[in-house]
């Protein structure tokens, strides 16, 4: 049964349109990429609006246009918006660079498969090389009496079955 999944992954590797439209698959329903990086392009503009509000307020502060206390109120609520910005941008930085990650990995994958292309027997080490990990589920009974058993191997480099 792996020897039969390692080539069927053998074959996707090989057509990379085929692996191509996985991998956007998962970016798509993992990321959703394209929105992050809209929402980083808003955030990035908006912390430099912030920053020009801020001198803005000091500048008014120093001429008397606006009091002391009026000033404090101003920055702090600038200086927490500011905060809660910088903390998305952090948070969309990280689903970004999972992103990167992905491709890097399923790359990496593309290569070990390379390796062992024309394999005649499944060795460990191939297993290894290839494989994170092998989950089995419960048996479930069918309708007919029959006995079945989903079986999902995880391959290293994208953590997921293909």
């Amino acid at each position: 049964m792996i020897t039969k999944e390692i080539r069927k992954l053998n074959e996707t590797v090989k057509d990379d349109d085929k692996l191509i439209s996985i991998l956007k698959n998962q970016l798509l329903e993992n990321d959703l990429s394209m929105k992050h990086k809209e929402d980083k392009a808003k955030i990035e503009k908006r912390l430099k609006t912030m920053v020009d509000m801020t001198l803005k307020i000091y500048r008014d502060n120093a001429s008397g246009i606006i009091d002391d206390k009026t000033y404090l109120l101003m920055v702090n609520k600038c200086q927490q918006d500011k905060k809660e910005l910088e903390e998305k941008l952090y948070i969309i930085n990280k689903h970004m660079d999972k992103n990167y990650d992905c491709d890097k990995r399923l790359q990496l994958l593309k290569e070990k498969v390379n390796q062992v292309l024309n394999f005649k027997e499944l060795t460990k080490e191939m297993v290894y090389q290839l494989i994170s990990k092998i989950v089995i589920e419960y048996p479930k009974k069918q309708e007919s009496g029959k006995r079945t058993q989903q079986v999902s191997i995880y391959w290293r480099f994208i953590e997921s079955p293909l």
